[in-house]
This record gives structure tokens, sequence and C-alpha cells, in this order.
């Protein structure tokens, strides 16, 4: 759930994204209603299957909308209010909550981030890190390297969650270097095609993790040590398989996500919303043990209905007006140019007096003068410019201003024919500089 950021200029929303941001929301409500839930039941089937792609997709999707993110100070201004500060918030909040709850004292650790926060987290270090991811060459295989990397670490550190925030790391990497035209090439696959490839396989791995594994070993905040005797081995084959499920399942939501506007589509706006307040709304249902033993089928058809539920009631207008200054903080505008979505007038600098040529220059063609009209003598009366026909080859220039009408002594005048208009052309022999020709660029 990619945090929204006010471009500069305005653009058409993709709809198929908004479509797969509401379907990776809804599986992330459902799976943090049914995480308590024993582990022989049908629904821990369920759960292992969404955590198998929906955060793996979560953060594709948000380096595909990093991309445009640049080293400025607006532009860590703006990560730190759209992010950091909300992160205070509801860590603030949650600790509230669960105070009285646990019946601890109120404690604020703002370096172990509770429950869900660890993603705000991740985001804001990946968004930190995109200049220098960028500027790698083949910055995909190096964050899969430190990723497996990272899993030879005895105990991961989880402060500020570094430990997922570098498994995932490669995710986010695909995302910045993914491009319209592949997304476009994923949906044209179909979701008939991905759903008979991927469905298939997330069910297997599921199996075969909870009956060899115990299904504990494909989170992507365990190091390899755990993993027994043979862990190294293990641990990069159970890591090479979780980041190719990551991509096979993304591929599948953006396949499945349709490519127009759908009464659900706002949920994917808002996705940001939903994922923050769900996680209060959930806390104390969690903590009181209300969710648990969630073994029968039709609850597990009524948590689904709850999760989309519970998902379409927090993106509403409404509750996402009364909670917009904890989740998008004004803090967060800093840095942004407001633009209306009208185009500012482009302010042209009035050149000064020395920078244009003389009204009285000459015009010049081949460097010899030539003269858009001449003076004529108009019944005796006042001088009047008459227009001359262009010549061959040469167009009319309507903003050229013509020659000034000067008054002559006869001795300067010759007679050289009459005019339509029954005046007298006067033909200026005064011998005028010239100006030496352009040189001619080769």
């Amino acid at each position: 759930m990619a945090p929204r950021t006010t471009e500069s200029r305005s653009k058409v929303r993709d709809a198929s994204l908004d479509n797969a941001k509401a379907i990776l929301i809804v599986l992330v409500v459902l799976g943090h209603a049914i995480e308590d839930v024993p582990k022989d039941d049908a629904a821990e089937w369920l759960y292992r299957v969404i955590y198998l792609f929906h955060m793996p997709a979560f953060a594709l999707i948000t380096g595909y909308l990093s991309r445009r993110f640049q080293a400025s100070v607006g532009s860590y201004l703006k990560l730190f209010g759209a992010l950091l500060v909300p992160y205070l918030v509801f860590q603030a909040a949650h600790a509230l909550i669960e105070a009285p709850l646990e019946g601890e004292p109120f404690a604020l650790d703002v370096f172990d981030p509770k429950w869900t926060l660890w993603y705000l987290l991740a985001v804001a270090i990946w968004r930190a890190l995109t200049p220098l991811l960028r500027a790698i060459r083949y910055a995909v295989p190096v964050s899969i390297l430190a990723a497996l990397g990272f899993g030879l670490i005895p105990n991961l550190p989880d402060t500020l969650s570094l430990d997922r925030a570098i498994t995932l790391l490669p995710f986010f990497v695909i995302g910045l270097t993914v491009t319209p035209e592949n997304l476009d090439l994923v949906r044209r696959l179909g979701p008939l095609a991905l759903s008979a490839i991927f469905l298939p396989v997330a069910v297997a791995v599921t199996w075969w993790s909870l009956d060899r594994l115990g299904g504990d070993d494909f989170w992507f905040s365990r190091s390899f040590l755990q993993l027994g005797d043979d862990w190294l081995a293990t641990g990069l084959l159970l890591r090479l398989c979780s980041y190719g499920l990551g991509l096979l399942g993304t591929a599948w939501v953006l396949a499945v996500a349709p490519k127009r506007n759908l009464p659900i589509t706002y949920i994917g706006v808002q996705s940001l919303y939903v994922y923050l307040l769900h996680s209060v709304a959930l806390t104390a249902f969690r903590d009181n043990g209300v969710i648990e033993g969630l073994d029968e089928p039709w609850l597990i058809l009524a948590s689904v209905g709850f999760a989309i539920a519970l998902s379409a009631v927090l993106a509403a207008k409404p509750v996402t007006m009364i909670t917009m200054p904890f989740v998008q903080p004004p803090f967060g505008k800093i840095g942004k140019r407001e633009t209306s979505g009208k185009r500012t007038p482009v302010r042209q600098r009035v050149p000064d007096r020395d920078s244009v040529p003389a009204w009285d220059s000459v015009p010049v063609r081949d460097s010899v003068p030539v003269w858009d009209s001449v003076p004529v003598w108009d019944s005796g009366q006042s001088w009047q410019p008459a227009p001359v026909p262009a010549r061959e080859g040469r167009p009319v220039n309507s903003r050229t201003r013509p020659a000034p009408a000067v008054q002559h002594s006869p001795a300067r005048r010759a007679l050289v024919e009459d005019q339509p208009r029954g005046g007298w052309v006067i033909q200026d022999d005064t011998p005028r500089p010239r100006r030496a020709a352009a040189p001619v660029s080769t």
C-alpha cells in the first residue's frame, strides 16, 4: 500500500493497480483477522497461502510507484511526513490501546514497531535508498545477494524492522525496474493462465511447508541458522522459492485485477487508511482472544466477508476525512508544489532597448537592402507607404515594420512609374551603408 504522494502534474490513475491494491489490502485484513487461529484448521491453509505473496506484491507495487523519487530536501521531507509521522502517531495509538488490555503502564518504543507498522518503516528505508538503488547497474541481483547474505546472520535484527526490510528489498528493486509495458505484458497473459499456474503451486508449497517444515520457514524474517542441520542449502532453497512464489503471486494479482473502475476501486486508492486503521480496530479483539479458535468452515467464509466489509468502511470518504490528520498529516505536504490543474503562464522577459534592432535599421537579404514599401506621394497631400508585391521566392513578412516615410529634396527624387492609385512613386537613391553578410555555417 504505497503511500500516495501528489505529483507536480496531474495524471490519470491506473485503475488496474488500484484494483490490485484493493485485492491485496483485503487479503491483509483477512490474514490479520485469522492470524491467531490454531494450526490444524482450514484457516491455517488460507493464512499460509495469503502470506506467500501479498506483502511481496505490495513491495513490488510500492517500488513501481516510487520510480520518480528524487534525492532532494523536499522529497525527504515529504517522505518523513508521509511515513514516519503516521508511524509515530499509530505507534502511540497501539501503545495506548495495549496498555490497559495487558495491564501494563504506557510505554512508547519507537524502535520496535507494533504489529503491522513495520511496513511503514520498510517503505521509508526503501524510498530513502531509491536514488542509490537506481544508480546500481545490476540492482536486482545485488539486492537478492544482499537478502540471501542477510539470512546468514544468526539473529536477524528486528530493530526498525530491518529484517523484513532487507529480505523484501528485491521485490521493491524489481518494482523500480518494471515499466508500464512490462505490466501490460503480464496482464495479457490472462487471469486464467496465471491462475492455473499459481494456485496449484501455492497449494502444493503450503502443504509441503506445513507437513515437512512446520510452516514457519517461509517467513521473510527468519535466519537460515534456524532451519536445522542442513541449514545453508535449505535456507537458500526456501528463500529463492519464496522470491519465485512472490513474483508469481504478484503477476497473478495484476492479471486478475480488472482494468476499469469498479465499486471496490476506492479501497485500493485509500489502501494506506485501511492498513493503518484496521490494525487498531483488530487490536482489542486480538489481545482478548476473541478471534482465536476459528475452525469452522462457515466462520472462515464469514471472516472473508468481514475483511471486505471492514476494508470498505475504513476506506469510505467519511472515515478518511476524519482520520486524515493522523494518516496523512499536513507535514507530508512540505515541499509539494501547489498546482490547480491549469498551466502556469510563463513570464516573458521584456527585451531591453539594446537587445532589439532599431526601427530605422534596414532589413537585409543577401547583404542587399530590401524594402517592403517605398514612400508614395499621394495626390500631393501626404506620404503613404505603398506595398510592393512580394518578390518570387521571398514570403511577405507582415510583422516587418516598413521604413518610415522621409521627405527628401527634389534633387534626390526620381519619378519611376505611375501607380494605379494615381500617385507618384519616389525612389530614394540616397546611398546607405550595407550590412555584412551573415556567415554561412557549414
